[in-house]
């Protein structure tokens, strides 16, 4: 799978944060796993699946809801590279 990148813009800001960038790779099922660094000093890490990359959009979505505490701390920009 050769390297792509698309931009999902969350309409976010964040003082700290302006941008996450995941790393995508196709599993051999077919399904897609998506892995983002956080933190490089905690080596803290976000990581979620999708069956399609549809789903896998939406998992991204719900993941960075999950880790961030409110919609403030969020990045702006979601940077997805394939």
């Amino acid at each position: 799978m050769g390297y792509k990148k698309s931009i999902f813009d969350y309409k976010f800001t964040h003082q700290n944060m302006k941008e996450i960038v995941f790393i995508v790779e196709q599993e051999e099922d077919g399904g897609f796993v998506a892995e983002a660094k956080v933190n490089e000093n905690e080596n803290e890490q976000i990581v979620t699946e999708g069956n399609d990359l549809d789903e896998l959009k939406l998992m991204i979505r719900e993941a960075l809801e999950c880790h961030f505490d409110n919609s403030e701390e969020m990045p702006k920009q979601v940077t997805v590279i394939m």
